[in-house]
């Protein structure tokens, strides 16, 4: 598996190769980029393991162009997680 990742402009692509095939993904921010290319694999049966992935994490509305984002869970304090 080889993962590519340019930011050098105001779009954020994400490019990987499994076992021949390319998969890629354009976006605005890192999160939303993740979780374009979360979704195209799994179209495949191709999970991946991030904390972008989980259905319970979420950027900073202000940091979305970040590495950082936040576990929430019913009754706890959100965890800042990068």
């Amino acid at each position: 598996m080889v993962i590519e990742e340019y930011d050098n402009t105001d779009i954020i692509t994400i490019k990987i190769k499994i076992n021949g095939k390319n998969y890629n993904s354009k976006g605005e921010d890192y999160f939303g980029t993740f979780q374009k290319i979360k979704d195209i694999l799994l179209k495949d049966n191709i999970g991946i393991k991030f904390y972008g992935s989980m259905e319970n994490v979420y950027p900073s509305p202000m940091m979305r162009t970040s590495y950082n984002a936040y576990i929430l869970e019913n009754g706890k304090q959100a965890l800042w997680k990068t």
